[in-house]
């Protein structure tokens, strides 16, 4: 079974991007563009999990440290790596 990544990110072409390398990889990928989204995603999605979060940092409202916070909230054990634009993080 392919992995599947959930991308969390509030630039669309970083999402396209991503989705993009992850496809060409022989990945499954879902994309969101807030936290909030990625929670609601997750409530959805139910028992099923990723099998990683990439995750932005800098996002309006909800950034991504508050993101994962709320995912641990929700015991969510999956593994996440957080992605960032900015040079000077």
């Amino acid at each position: 079974m392919n992995e599947w990544i959930l991308v969390i990110d509030d630039d669309p072409n970083n999402l396209k991007a991503a989705s993009h390398i992850l496809l060409k990889s022989g990945m499954r990928a879902s994309c969101v563009r807030s936290g909030e989204d990625a929670l609601r995603f997750r409530q959805k999605s139910g028992e099923r999990q990723p099998d990683l979060i990439l995750l932005d940092i800098h996002m309006p409202g909800m950034d991504g440290f508050e993101t994962l916070k709320h995912l641990r909230e929700r015991n969510q054990s999956i593994p996440v790596v957080f992605l960032t634009a900015d040079e000077d993080s």
